[in-house]
């Protein structure tokens, strides 16, 4: 069993139809709600030679219901059924701010991802909660499993899901696997207010 550390994201993501159908399934299971339905607004950086990139790194500002986070991760080791990568997170006053800071330090915006989430919190048996989020995106509603591998299965099954469910690619990856991708260069909903004109080079 991988058990999930401060810095160890353990994770995997499930394809779902109905986010409200799947948040009663959570509430009938003791999961506590721990955050309402809120826009998530991401923005990925890296630097003009995509050494990030090349590495495996990912280097995200996210503003979450005005709540800001700054976030490093390192690359993705995908066993069998997770995806399990080094995740240092810390949070921020001002995004907006932070972003510029990081365009005049040379860093670049790579890519723009959105998604309304909403946060779940089931009791572990191995200390730390398993975390459960429904990510309602442009591309379809996801649900997130992060915590250790066995609350992941155990959940899952419980739920009616097995381990062929799990995805543990990253947004980005299935956003150009989408034919969104073909209309627009990022992950945003229709109408969404753009920080500047972006041509992805992911």
């Amino acid at each position: 069993m991988v058990r999930r550390t401060p810095n160890l994201e353990v994770e995997v993501k499930i394809k779902i139809e109905d986010p409200k159908a799947l948040a009663k399934r959570l509430q009938l299971l003791g999961c506590r709600r721990m955050v309402d339905r809120t826009l998530e607004d991401n923005f990925l950086f890296d630097f003009t030679d995509r050494r990030l990139r090349s590495l495996g790194h990912l280097f995200r500002v996210r503003d979450f219901g005005g709540q800001g986070s700054l976030t490093f991760k390192g690359p993705s080791h995908r066993g069998e059924l997770f995806k399990i990568r080094e995740e240092l997170e810390i949070e921020v006053g001002n995004t907006r701010t932070l972003i510029d800071i990081l365009q005049r330090l040379g860093m670049e915006l790579t890519f723009r991802y959105q998604k309304f989430r909403t946060c779940y919190a089931s009791p572990s048996r191995r200390g730390s909660p398993l975390v459960l989020t429904i990510d309602e995106t442009p591309i379809g509603n996801y649900l997130e499993l992060e915590g250790t591998t066995q609350d992941i299965l155990r959940m899952a099954k419980q739920l009616g899901f097995d381990s062929q469910s799990f995805i543990t690619e990253s947004y980005v990856n299935l956003f150009f696997k989408n034919p969104l991708s073909r209309i627009q260069p990022t992950m945003v909903f229709a109408g969404a207010k753009r920080k500047k004109k972006l041509q992805s080079r992911m």
